[in-house]
């Protein structure tokens, strides 16, 4: 909320360049929270991403079987390293800080590392900062 002084019916030019500077800051925050939801909305947003299915192989589900709107993975798609990941995660209610794999999969930190970056560029998994480290999670994923 702004506040104009009058005096005698006059605007005092000092007011002027107050409110001048009031109206900037306030246009100021707008933009650089504009800015961050921009940049933070692709974190929580639902995008309707597809849903990646895994299959043990292309031999064992007919391609005719496929869900519509989804695309099937195999397990040959992944590295060891990553199905490992994967498991671990999936037995920790689908979401684990990274240093947490880390130390609980014997992977060294490199590995684990890369793997996860594979699995997030593959889309199999999402990755926030968290602190220091970062948490891991595998969102709507369905494993047969």
């Amino acid at each position: 909320m702004t506040t104009v002084v009058l005096l005698g019916y006059r605007l005092n030019s000092y007011y002027y360049y107050l409110i001048f500077i009031v109206i900037s800051i306030n246009i100021g925050i707008l933009v650089i929270s504009l800015r961050g939801i921009i940049h933070t909305y692709p974190l929580f947003a639902d995008h309707n991403k597809e849903k990646i299915i895994l299959m043990p192989s292309p031999e064992s589900k007919k391609t005719d079987d496929k869900p519509p709107g989804k695309e099937i993975l195999t397990t040959e798609f992944f590295s060891q390293t990553e199905l490992d990941i994967i498991d671990l995660l999936m037995k920790h209610n689908n979401a684990m800080l990274q240093s947490t794999i880390v130390s609980s999969s014997g992977i060294s930190k490199a590995s684990a590392s890369r793997a996860i970056t594979s699995l997030e560029n593959k889309g199999v998994i999402l990755k926030k900062r968290k602190g220091v480290t970062n948490e891991i999670i595998l969102p709507e994923t369905y494993f047969k």
